[in-house]
């Protein structure tokens, strides 16, 4: 993670889990939140193999069915 001042707005740049402070910080001190590269491509890639997924009419837990009780 990393932690920028720029034009003294302070950013965070996301690339690997965020902690508890950086949440914190996101929404409490309206800290700017930025993905990586890296972080932005990981991201799609989830979301193309959900979409294919999903076109598949595949059942992934929680994600195309409820759960819990709603499964």
């Amino acid at each position: 993670m990393q932690h920028t001042l720029q034009n003294q707005i302070a950013r965070i740049v996301v690339d690997r889990h965020l902690s508890l402070h950086d949440a914190e910080s996101v929404i409490l001190n309206k800290v700017t939140l930025t993905l990586s590269p890296v972080a932005r491509s990981r991201c799609k890639d989830s979301h193309d193999r959900l979409c294919k997924a999903i076109k598949e009419d595949r059942h992934i837990y929680g994600l195309t069915t409820g759960f819990g009780p709603l499964a």
